[in-house]
């Protein structure tokens, strides 16, 4: 979890890392899923056939779907 002020680079941070991630690795190697409830910045990871998506603030069923697939038991 990334936590921070408005405006102090978050979804920055979160996208330089998936891309970097994506860059450098294959999409058998790296998942990734993104929950992004204070905006749509992470949408732009969307493209790379590593993400397997990205739910955004006032999307609850995609947000459910998400939280249940990457669910842990």
């Amino acid at each position: 979890m990334i936590t921070g002020a408005p405006q102090s680079g978050r979804t920055t941070l979160l996208r330089t890392i998936g891309a970097s991630l994506a860059l450098s690795s294959t999409p058998a190697e790296v998942a990734i899923y993104g929950l992004d409830l204070s905006g749509s910045g992470l949408r732009r990871l969307e493209a790379f056939p590593h993400v397997g998506g990205v739910a955004t603030r006032g999307d609850e069923t995609r947000i459910t779907r998400l939280i249940e697939e990457r669910e842990v038991y």
